[in-house]
């Protein structure tokens, strides 16, 4: 049975998808790049049509009859603002030109009747502020001239207003108490519109930062943010470097479309990526239908090996899901190799962490001369994780660029590992 709290729930997150409905109205029109900007002038005209109600039902609270062009004002201010959502089909300026033009000339107005005393002219020193909101920071122009009309409009109404049209003489309580409102009111919009801008521009470096640790490994995403000029290079003297190479796929871009073939290596890799994480194996990259990732870098570990060739039995166990899953006749070919490497970061526009040495090309090469649904190692990674799994030697071979070297493969895990 329904509690009274989760009633209340649910009421609450109806009527927040509501509000976001009216929120939304007619920047459907618009690409999604600019929604946010058009999103916040519906706000900027729903709040402003929400304060000149309220304006009008206290000119109509404390005398009707003196203030009836307020209130009669008031009212046409808050249909126009109203259907600010209309104009967004116009054009991504339409909306902001009307709602800027609809404040100026009703605040105008206003001043006109009740002069400066009511202190209603400040919100003219806004405007500053709210054109970057309503613009946008490219609009440099229209952001000019809001500015230029501001002012010329505040220094006529400040200057030149000193004889109201209603005579609020003998009423300076309630003049005082508008003066204060609209006082406070500007305040808190610029300070509003400023807490808004810092918002940006911090969701702007956090997407950043991700971005970049996305790209990069933490300590060099760190290292390179920190330091943009310094040139990233280090050596490490004991790392292990994994190749996987998808059997076939050649063959299998022949057969698939597109979307489907993207699916699939999105799929793989997208497990590879989780498991790499897990055992704490940094992925450098992909090329194609190979995936390339180092245990033992940026951050050293005497674990290395056993941390990729774990990465790896992980790693045929998910491609055997996936075969299962698609349908497709999919095995992976692995080779491991330990030793020095170097790594480092290369580019400008686009930023790639990579590794180099003759480790490297030895793990390539041990990939590329492996076998189908097996693990492919050099005598170094063999001698550093024998304690754990069994090997078994495999038919002395040349190996491209190398020579002929003993190389193993990796048979299954130790139910005890040797002492």
């Amino acid at each position: 049975m329904p509690t009274k709290s989760g009633n209340l729930l649910s009421l609450m997150t109806s009527q927040w998808r509501r509000f976001k409905r009216i929120l939304g109205l007619g920047t459907q029109f618009e690409i999604s790049k600019q929604s946010r900007r058009l999103l916040l002038i519906n706000l900027a005209s729903f709040s402003a049509a929400i304060s000149s109600a309220a304006y009008a039902i206290v000119f109509a609270i404390y005398d009707y009859q003196l203030l009836m062009p307020m209130i009669f004002g008031n009212l046409c201010v808050v249909l126009l603002y109203c259907i600010t959502p209309f104009w967004h089909r116009f054009g991504t300026n339409a909306a902001a030109i009307v709602f800027s033009l609809t404040a100026l000339v009703s605040l105008f107005l206003f001043v006109l009747l009740l002069g400066p005393e009511s202190g209603i002219q400040l919100n003219f020193m806004s405007a500053g502020a709210l054109a970057f909101v309503l613009f946008g920071f490219k609009q440099l122009g229209l952001i000019a001239l809001l500015l230029l009309l501001s002012l010329v409009l505040h220094l006529t109404a400040t200057l030149y207003f000193e004889v109201p049209f209603i005579d609020l003489s003998q009423h300076k309580g309630f003049l005082d108490t508008l003066y204060v409102f609209s006082a406070s009111s500007n305040i808190l919009l610029v300070a509003a519109v400023v807490w808004y801008a810092f918002q940006m521009v911090n969701e702007a470096e956090e997407q950043s930062e991700k971005l970049l640790c996305n790209m990069l490994p933490d300590s060099i995403a760190s290292r390179l943010k920190n330091h943009p000029t310094e040139l990233i290079a280090d050596r490490f003297d004991d790392a292990s470097v994994l190749f996987a190479d998808i059997v076939g796929f050649t063959e299998l871009c022949n057969r698939l479309p597109p979307n489907e073939l993207i699916r699939l290596l999105n799929e793989v890799f997208s497990q590879f990526d989780l498991l790499a994480v897990k055992h704490g194996v940094e992925k450098i990259k992909t090329i194609g239908d190979s995936y390339m990732a180092v245990a033992g870098i940026p951050v050293q570990s005497s674990n290395h090996a056993l941390r990729v060739v774990n990465l790896s039995m992980e790693m045929l166990s998910a491609m055997e899901g996936v075969a299962q899953s698609s349908g497709y006749d999919l095995r992976l070919r692995i080779g491991i190799a330990s030793g020095s490497i170097t790594a480092g970061v290369i580019g400008k526009a686009k930023f790639s962490y990579d590794v180099w040495a003759s480790t490297v090309n030895l793990a390539s090469r041990l990939e590329s001369s492996g076998e189908a649904d097996r693990i492919h190692i050099c005598s170094q990674t063999k001698r550093e994780i024998e304690q754990e799994y069994r090997v078994e030697i495999a038919t002395p071979r040349y190996l491209k660029g190398i020579g002929l070297v003993t190389t193993w493969f990796v048979v299954e895990r130790n139910e005890m590992p040797r002492s």
